[in-house]
């Protein structure tokens, strides 16, 4: 809720001081750097949460105290200088100040990147996201005053990377001082567990498939096939719509471990907790798909002419972006349970596809080959990750994880709807836009009350766990889900609900 907006003004004020060709270039550093990232990291951070997680699950302390340590050592001997070199290169034509900024902020990664390991470990998300909120208030004042002062790829990345560093040293203070000393006492990464390099080979593989997959890759081809202009669109497309599952990519971070300790300590409760995070996930996603129809209209506005095109790019970039949201839980679980093989194989699949279609449709669609690959792509991604959690010994059955996002699924259907109809009376938006958004949004309530899935009780159960002074606005946000039938005399929350608090 604070990330979004903060987001979206400072993306635009980007956007606007870079141009579309800039902004491409922009997006291509991030590629780079971030694939550079998932490759040097080599999956030590994702192993040692699942591994950390389990041992915290079971109590054993000592054994996360050494997970946190040889984590510490591996990131600074090994991946500190590999980085280091990566991004000398990357910005090898940038001023000496920016080079040096960079240099000193993947430093600062390196050395405290343990105790936000620690921090997933402990499940201690709630404090945790009050520091992210700072942290981004922060980055994002200091990406829009850059891009305002130096409106250049290198600087405007630089500032980004310097930003999320300072508050780094805050982490440390939510740990105990035994956490504390942990993570700041490196060791060699020697004699890890029995399985942890054969799943950091095959994390690592999936997580660089993946971030080609996922993180606007088509940008390459485009650059090779397409103009500056449609790399700096597609960009900006993929950018604001990857912004929309800020709220639902935030209930990750205490799902992995949460459901790493599921899967460790209480193996029979591990289709429960599934089915009700995709449920919610749903739920979440398909409240932000009815309302992608208004946003697209206002973002020619935000952006500026350069990007007139962006709307129609728009809301089919943010229906595979959100559903890609949706299947977190699927992620989760497969993690959990050291599944790297199959999410690998998964990935593999779809990067093929994503560079099949993007080489054959860029050359006769031009940008809208890049969305037309990404939908592809995205589309195999959680087909397979839905087919993994439900074969053999999987948690779910198909039924289960189809009837689990119906409200994600309804809602994308109506958007488009409204979309279309937006497009084909082109005269009539503004009003089409704002009747077309009421109507999706009481058609869409109406579909979710009655597919029958116990929504309902997911989201008191979510509500009730939350602080007190949010669970007013949540109540108020979700009231149309949360309310009993109108035809149906029931409590205001659910009694299973009511005794699980107890």
């Amino acid at each position: 809720m604070v990330a979004i907006p903060v987001a979206f003004a400072a993306n635009a004020v980007v956007a606007r001081a870079l141009g579309a060709g800039s902004y491409g270039d922009l997006a291509t550093i991030s590629l780079v750097l971030s694939l550079a990232t998932v490759l040097s990291n080599f999956a030590v951070s994702e192993s040692v949460i699942q591994w950390g997680a389990a041992a915290h699950a079971r109590g054993d302390a000592v054994a996360v105290d050494d997970l946190l340590r040889k984590s510490l050592g591996y990131h600074l001997v090994v991946q500190l200088p590999v980085m280091t070199a990566v991004v000398l290169l990357v910005l090898r034509g940038a001023p000496l100040l920016v080079q040096g900024a960079m240099v000193l902020a993947i430093v600062a990664a390196a050395a405290l990147g343990s105790t936000l390991l620690c921090v997933a470990i402990e499940n201690l998300t709630a404090r945790a996201a009050r520091l992210a909120m700072v942290t981004n208030l922060l980055v994002q004042s200091s990406v829009a005053a850059t891009a305002a002062v130096s409106p250049t790829p290198a600087s405007v990345w630089t500032s980004r990377s310097v930003a999320a560093c300072i508050v780094l040293p805050f982490n440390a203070r939510l740990l105990s001082p035994r956490r504390r000393r942990a993570a700041s006492r490196p060791l060699l990464p020697r004699s890890m567990p029995a399985g942890f390099w054969r799943y950091c080979r095959f994390t690592v593989a999936a997580g660089a498939v993946s971030t080609l997959v996922s993180n606007r890759s088509e940008i390459f081809a485009l650059q090779w096939l397409g103009t500056p202009n449609e790399v700096g669109i597609y960009a900006l497309a993929f950018g604001v719509a990857s912004q929309l599952r800020g709220p639902i990519d935030a209930l990750l971070a205490p799902l992995a471990p949460s459901i790493a300790g599921i899967v460790e300590a209480h193996p029979t409760l591990v289709r429960t907790a599934l089915l009700r995070s995709l449920r919610v996930n749903a739920v979440l996603a398909g409240l932000l798909m009815v309302v992608v129809p208004a946003i697209a209209g206002a973002l020619p506005w935000i952006y500026g002419e350069s990007f007139s095109e962006l709307p129609v790019l728009f809301v089919p970039m943010a229906a595979v972006a959100v559903g890609q949201s949706v299947v977190n839980p699927l992620v989760a679980v497969g993690q959990a349970r050291r599944q790297g093989r199959e999410l690998l194989l998964g990935n593999v699949a779809a990067l093929l596809v994503d560079t099949v279609v993007a080489v054959a449709a860029i050359q006769v669609c031009g940008v809208w080959g890049a969305v037309a690959a990404t939908i592809c792509a995205q589309s195999v991604t959680i087909w397979l990750l839905v087919r993994f959690q439900v074969r053999g010994d999987g948690p779910l059955s198909l039924r289960d994880a189809l009837g689990a996002v119906v409200p994600f699924v309804s809602a994308v259907v109506l958007a488009g709807l409204v979309t279309w109809a937006m497009a084909v009376t082109r005269p009539a938006g503004p009003w089409l836009l704002i009747l077309g958004t009421a109507g999706i949004v009481a058609v869409w309530v109406v579909t979710v009350r009655a597919s029958g899935a116990p929504v309902r009780d997911d989201l008191w159960a979510c509500l009730r766990s939350l602080p007190s002074v949010a669970q007013r606005p949540g109540r108020i946000l979700l009231f149309p889900l949360l309310a009993p039938r109108l035809w149906h005399r029931g409590p205001a929350v659910p009694a299973s609900i009511e005794k699980d608090s107890r």
